[in-house]
């Protein structure tokens, strides 16, 4: 038998995940990871009003090609339906009434 002169390895893909641009998120803000290496992931938080997309405000580096990855969801802040009803905040003055211009 024969003997490697190197022994082979195998490296780590630094970029395997592309890397996500701040202005991808609307009404929230994203935490870079270190690294976009398989299992790194992306942490972000949603601006007042809004939810996460998915349980856990995470997206993961997941496994596609030999050499590129992708992230397992969307970065992605949903609109809290009826976060703020009209009715909950406004109340009729006293002796009087209102009218909703629009919602």
């Amino acid at each position: 038998g024969g003997s490697w002169s190197i022994p082979p390895t195998c490296a780590e893909i630094a970029q395997y995940c592309p890397v996500v641009n701040a202005t991808t998120l609307h009404h929230g803000r994203i935490a870079a990871p270190k690294s976009h290496s398989i299992g790194s992931n992306y942490t972000y938080t949603c601006s007042i009003g809004y939810t996460p997309a998915q349980e856990g405000a995470m997206v993961v580096c997941e496994a596609g090609s030999k050499t590129s990855g992708a992230w397992s969801n969307n970065l992605q802040c949903n609109t809290i339906p009826d976060y703020c009803k009209l009715n909950d905040i406004i109340k009729p003055p006293k002796n009087g009434d209102y009218t909703v211009l629009s919602q």
